[in-house]
C-alpha cells in the first residue's frame, strides 16, 4: 500500500510504502493540518482530510480499504474523526491560534495565551512556581532572556515572539519527552506559522481609547492619548511545493491610562508640598491619573526547504526592541514613575530534519540568541511614608543592566523497531552573562508620617562604592535515551533517562580575605561542575474505535538549570559593596544626614552541596472527545520541588539579644524615630566589618497539588464555549517574593518559632481558585458578525499581617518580613477580628505566614466582530473590543495590622531582657493604598487579507 501525505498549508507531499503487515509511519512532521491518501491495486483509494497534528503529539490512523474492480474512478473521501491534538489531559493545555484570535485577549505576545490556562498564575508561572523557573520553546528550541534578580518579567520574555507569528501554543507542565530540558517549572511550547502554497498577505491594525468618566482612571486631560498597534505577515512559495517563506513585523505604541499611584488621603497634599517646598523635588505625578507608554517593534522570518523527499530544513530569525515608561516592580515594590526599562532580543535557530530510512530519522538543531535589559532610575530615591502606606521614587531594586548571549546545538536520532521507538539525543550549550547591578545603589528611605518626612528624620539604607559587575559563562552538556513502546493499539508507554552536566564559573568568584580570616571559610570555594539524572515515565491510552477517550499519566523528574541571578549575586556581592544605614536625621534625598554611617560589606556565599532546582511530578488525566471539535478533560497533579535557594543571614547574632513584649526575638539593639523602629546601625554583628552575609542554601522546597477541569464545545452551529477551572494548594518554606528585596527573603524567626520553621506554610504563589470562561457566538454563520466574551477569576493573593514598611521590630535588617502578634486584648481590635476570620482563629499567636488573603479578582472582556466580508475584492474584518468591562484592578492593600506610636518611646527592661514597642491599631488594615492595573478601555481593530 502506498500512502501519500499532503501538507494543506504548503502543499508539500510525502509518500511511503507500508510494511508487509500494513504499518506505515511519517515522522518529524510540522504541527499543522494534513490530508492522507492510501492506494492499493484492486482497492478503492481512500482520502482522509483534516488530520491535525499538534506539537510533540502523535496521531494513530487505522485505514481500511474496500476492494474495487478496475477501472477505479472515485476516491473514498472522509473527514478525520480522531482525538484533536489539543487533547493531552494531565500534562498540557493547548491553545490553537484561531481560538486566540476570536477572543478578546489584552496583549499580543504569545504568552497572552496563558490567560486561557487556569493552572497559570501569571504568564509562565504554573502550578505554584514562579515564572523564573519556567522556559519558552519555539519550534522545539528552548529560549530564555536576560532577567532581573528581583523584579518580575512582566511579559518581557516574549517580545521577540508576537502572536501573529504563531499558529498555536501549549503549556507543558508534565512532559515525558526527554528533549524538553532546563525547566523545573513549566514550559510554554509554541510553533510558528509557515509560508503557504500561494502568496498571501495579512495586515492588521487596532486603536485603543479610554472610556469615559466615572472611572478612577478618567481625566479629561488624558483623553487625547491613545494606543496604536499594527502588523503584517507575508508568506508564500519560493519554489512551488518545495521552499516557502514567511516574514512579518509588528509595531506598538501603547499609551495606557493609569490611576493615581496613591489612593487619595488627606495627607497627599502635605507630602507633595513638603517635597517641593522643602527639598525642591516634584512628586506631584503620584497624586493624579497618568499615561504609561510602551513602544515595541518586532520582526520575524521563517524559511522552509524540502530539498529532497527525506530531508527538510527550516530557519527562524526574530528581532525585537521594547521601551517601557515604568518597569514592573510587583505589588510590594515602589512604583518608579519615569523609571524606564529597555530591552532588545535577537533569536536565530536552524533545523534539519532527515528521514534516513523508513525506520530511522534525525533532527539536528542549532541556535543563537542575545538579550539585554536595562533598568533606569527616575532621579528620586525610593521613599516610603509608613503610616500612610504610600511610596514614591525609584525602587531599591533599580537600576541595573543585564545581558545574556547563548549558543546551543542538539541532535536527536529516532529508530523505529517494530512496536518500539528509541530516541537517542545529545545537546550542548554555552551561555555568557554580563550584569552590572547593586541592590539599593540609589538608596531607600522610610518615614513614619508626613511630619517625619518634613523634618528629614526616618531610616535609610544605601549601597556605596562603584557598582559591581559580573561577567561569567556556563557550559552545559546533555544526553538522553528514551523508549516509546506501543503495547497495543492505542496504548503507548514511554520511559527514559536524561543526564545533564553543567560547568560553573568558579574562577570568576573573587575571594574575600577578611571573611576568610574571620571564619576560615572561603567564599569562592564552590563545586565547578554539577551533574544530575532525570528519569521519566508516561503512558497514553486512546480508547474506543475512534479514540474518543484518552487517558494519560506520568511520573517524572525535571531538572532546572542553575539560576544565573544566583551565580551573578555570588560574583558581585563579594565585599565590594559597602552598605550604609541610618535612623534619625537621614538627609533626604541625598542620604547624607548625620545619622547615616557605613555598616559593613555585603557578602553572598553558596551553601554546601549547592544544586539546581529539581521537581518531581505525578500527573493523571482523562479526556473525552465530544463530536469532531469538542473536548472534555479532567486532570490532577502533584509536584514536589526541592533544592530551591533559601537565604539565611549568618552575620546576625544567634539567639537574639532581647525579646519584645510578645516574646519575639530581637537580633540588634532597637532604635526609634517617630513611627519607625529598626536595628541601630551601630549594633554589633557576629562578624564585624560585614553587614548582611547571605548564605544561599538549597534547603527550600515547594509542594503543590491540584485538579483541573476543561471543556471546549460547540453548542449548535453558532455558539462555541471554552471553560476551565483549577483548584490547587501550594505550600513551601521559600519566601522567594521577598517584596523584591534580598532582605525580604530572610525569615523573621531564623531560630524557629515554638520548635517549628515559621516560613513553612502557605506559599506566596498559592491561589486556590482560578477560572476562565470564553464564548463565541456567530448568529449568522461563518461570514456574519460575532460576539465573544472572556471572563476570568482568580482568588486573592495571600499575605502576612504585619507592620508598615520601615518597621523592623526584630532588628534583623529587613523592613518587610515581620509578622504581627494577634493580640486579641489590644484596644479596638475586636472589630478587626470580627471582619477578618484569618486573624480571629490566630488570636494570641504570631500570625502565620500568608495567613490572610486579599479579595479575589474578576475581569470581563468583550469583542464584537464584523466579517469577514469582501471589500474591493479582499476579505476584510472589523472588530470592537471593550476591555476590563468590570473595571477591576490589581489593588495593593495595606497589610499592616499595627503601626508604631510615634509619640511614645521604646521601653527597655535590661533585667528582664525585654523591649516594649509602643503600637497603635491600624484603622486602614486591608484597605487599598494603590492601583497597578488599567481601567476600562475600548479597542477598534481592522484586518485585511490578500
Amino acid at each position: 500500500m502506498i500512502v501519500w501525505l499532503v501538507d494543506r498549508t504548503t502543499g508539500v507531499e510525502r509518500y511511503t510504502e507500508s510494511s508487509s503487515e500494513g504499518f506505515f509511519t511519517f515522522s518529524l512532521l510540522h504541527p499543522g493540518t494534513y490530508d492522507i491518501r492510501a492506494e492499493q491495486l484492486g482497492y478503492l483509494p481512500k482520502n482522509i482530510q483534516d488530520v491535525r497534528i499538534g506539537a510533540g503529539a502523535e496521531v494513530t490512523l487505522t485505514i481500511v480499504l474496500e476492494s474495487a474492480e478496475p477501472p477505479v474512478t472515485v476516491i473514498d473521501t472522509v473527514a478525520f474523526g480522531g482525538a484533536p491534538p489539543d487533547a493531552a489531559p494531565g500534562g498540557a493545555h493547548a491553545f490553537p491560534y484561531a481560538t486566540a484570535e476570536r477572543l478578546p485577549l489584552v496583549d499580543r505576545g504569545v504568552d497572552a495565551l496563558t490567560a486561557l490556562d487556569t493552572r497559570s498564575l501569571e504568564t509562565l508561572g504554573v502550578d505554584g512556581l514562579p515564572d523564573r523557573l519556567s522556559v519558552l520553546a519555539v519550534d522545539g528550541a528552548v529560549h530564555q532572556t536576560a532577567q532581573h534578580p528581583f523584579l518580575p518579567k512582566a511579559g518581557l520574555e516574549t517580545i521577540a515572539f508576537p502572536r501573529l507569528a504563531f499558529q498555536g501554543a501549549s503549556v507543558l507542565s508534565s512532559r515525558t519527552d526527554l528533549e524538553w530540558d532546563g525547566a523545573a517549572g513549566s514550559l510554554l511550547s509554541t510553533y510558528s506559522r509557515r509560508g503557504s502554497r500561494k502568496l498571501s498577505v495579512s495586515l492588521f491594525a487596532d486603536w485603543r481609547g479610554k472610556l469615559g468618566a466615572g472611572s478612577d482612571y478618567f481625566d479629561p486631560n488624558l483623553e487625547s492619548r491613545s494606543s496604536f498597534r499594527g502588523g503584517a505577515v507575508v508568506g508564500g512559495p519560493i519554489i512551488a511545493d518545495t521552499a516557502h517563506f514567511l516574514i512579518g513585523a509588528e509595531a506598538q505604541r501603547l499609551q495606557v491610562p493609569r490611576a493615581s499611584a496613591w489612593i487619595s488621603t488627606p495627607f497627599d497634599s502635605a507630602v507633595v508640598a513638603v517635597a517641593q517646598d522643602s527639598f525642591g523635588v516634584d512628586v506631584g505625578s503620584y497624586v493624579g491619573p497618568r499615561v504609561v507608554e510602551r513602544e515595541l517593534i518586532s520582526a520575524f522570518g521563517r524559511f522552509d526547504w524540502d530539498f529532497s523527499q527525506r530531508h527538510r530544513a527550516s530557519a527562524w530569525v526574530s528581532f525585537a526592541t521594547v521601551k517601557d515608561d515604568e518597569a514592573a516592580v510587583g505589588p510590594g515594590g515602589i512604583l518608579g514613575i519615569g523609571a524606564e526599562v529597555e530591552g532588545t532580543d535577537i533569536v536565530a535557530t536552524g533545523t534539519v530534519l532527515s528521514s534516513l530510512s523508513d525506520r530511522v530519522s534525525n533532527e539536528l538543531r542549532l541556535g543563537f540568541e542575545t538579550s539585554t535589559r536595562d533598568y533606569a532610575a527616575n532621579q528620586i530615591p525610593g521613599t516610603r511614608v509608613g503610616s500612610l502606606g504610600i511610596a514614591f521614587g525609584t525602587d531599591p531594586a533599580q537600576p541595573g543592566s543585564f545581558e545574556r548571549t547563548a549558543a546551543t546545538a542538539s541532535d536527536a536520532l529516532q529508530v523505529q523497531l517494530g512496536a518500539v521507538r528509541i530516541k537517542l539525543g545529545i545537546s550542548a550549550g554555552f551561555v555568557l552573562y554580563d550584569e552590572t547591578y547593586a541592590f539599593g545603589q540609589d538608596g531607600v528611605f522610610w518615614f513614619g508620617d508626613p511630619d517625619g518626612f518634613a523634618a528629614g528624620r526616618g531610616a535609610f539604607l544605601g549601597a556605596s562604592g562603584s557598582v559591581p559587575s559580573a561577567r561569567f559563562s556556563t557550559l552545559s552538556l546533555s544526553g538522553l535515551l528514551q523508549n516509546t513502546w506501543t503495547v497495543a493499539s492505542g496504548l503507548d508507554l514511554r520511559f527514559g533517562l536524561r543526564w545533564d552536566g553543567e560547568w560553573l564559573p568558579s574562577d570568576e568568584i573573587t575571594g574575600n580575605d577578611e571573611w576568610l580570616a574571620l571564619t576560615g571559610i572561603a567564599n569562592d570555594s564552590i563545586d565547578g561542575f554539577l551533574s544530575r539524572w532525570s528519569p521519566r515515565f508516561g503512558f497514553r491510552w486512546a480508547i474506543g474505535s475512534s479514540a474518543e477517550w484518552l487517558v494519560q499519566g506520568s511520573a517524572a523528574v525535571y531538572q532546572g538549570a542553575l539560576d544565573p541571578t544566583v551565580l551573578a549575586e555570588v560574583i558581585r556581592e563579594n565585599g565590594r559593596t559597602e552598605v550604609s544605614r541610618g535612623i534619625g536625621a537621614v538627609g533626604w534625598p541625598a542620604g547624607d544626614g548625620s545619622a547615616v554611617a557605613p555598616v559593613g560589606m555585603r557578602l553572598t556565599v553558596l551553601g554546601p552541596e549547592f544544586q539546581d532546582p529539581r521537581s518531581t511530578r505525578l500527573s493523571f488525566g482523562i479526556g473525552r472527545r465530544l463530536g469532531r471539535a469538542g473536548l472534555l478533560e479532567v486532570s490532577t497533579h502533584y509536584r514536589h520541588t526541592d533544592f530551591l535557594p533559601r537565604r539565611h543571614d549568618v552575620n546576625r547574632l544567634p539567639g537574639g539579644t532581647a525579646r519584645d513584649q510578645y516574646g519575639r526575638p530581637i537580633y540588634a539593639e532597637l532604635a526609634k524615630e517617630g513611627g519607625i523602629v529598626a536595628g541601630s546601625p551601630s549594633a554589633p554583628h557576629r562578624f564585624e566589618g560585614f553587614e548582611t552575609v547571605s548564605a544561599l542554601d538549597v534547603d527550600g522546597y515547594s509542594d503543590s497539588w491540584g485538579i483541573t477541569g476543561r471543556l471546549e464545545q460547540p453548542l449548535g452551529r453558532f455558539l462555541r464555549l471554552l471553560a476551565s477551572y483549577t483548584y490547587s494548594q501550594t505550600t513551601d518554606n521559600w519566601p522567594a517574593n521577598g517584596g523584591g528585596s534580598p532582605y525580604g527573603q530572610l525569615s523573621p524567626f531564623p531560630d524557629s518559632l515554638n520548635g517549628s520553621d515559621w516560613v513553612d506554610g502557605v506559599s506566596d504563589f498559592d491561589v486556590p481558585h482560578r477560572a476562565a470562561v470564553g464564548a463565541e457566538l456567530r448568529p449568522l454563520g461563518r461570514d456574519g458578525f460575532t460576539l465573544a466574551a472572556l471572563y476570568r477569576y482568580r482568588a486573592g493573593m495571600p499575605f502576612t499581617p504585619g507592620f508598615p514598611a520601615g518597621v523592623d521590630v526584630n532588628g534583623d535588617g529587613s523592613w518587610s518580613n515581620d509578622p504581627a502578634f494577634v493580640d486579641d486584648e489590644f484596644p479596638g481590635i475586636a472589630d478587626v477580628l470580627l471582619d477578618w476570620e484569618c486573624l480571629r482563629i490566630q488570636a494570641g499567636e504570631f500570625a502565620e505566614r500568608n495567613a490572610c488573603r486579599d479579595p479575589g479578582l474578576s475581569t470581563l472582556d468583550l469583542r464584537f466582530g464584523l466579517g469577514p466580508f469582501r471589500f474591493g475584492g479582499y476579505p476584510l474584518e472589523l472588530w470592537l473590543e471593550v476591555l476590563n468591562v468590570t473595571d477591576a484592578d490589581l489593588v495593593v492593600r495595606n497589610h499592616a495590622l499595627f503601626l508604631v506610636d510615634p509619640g511614645v518611646a521604646l521601653v527597655e527592661d535590661a533585667a528582664a531582657g525585654t523591649v516594649t514597642v509602643p503600637l497603635q491599631l491600624n484603622e486602614n488594615f486591608g484597605q487599598p493604598v494603590a492601583y497597578r492595573g488599567f481601567g476600562r478601555a475600548m479597542r477598534l481593530g481592522l484586518r485585511v487579507n490578500y
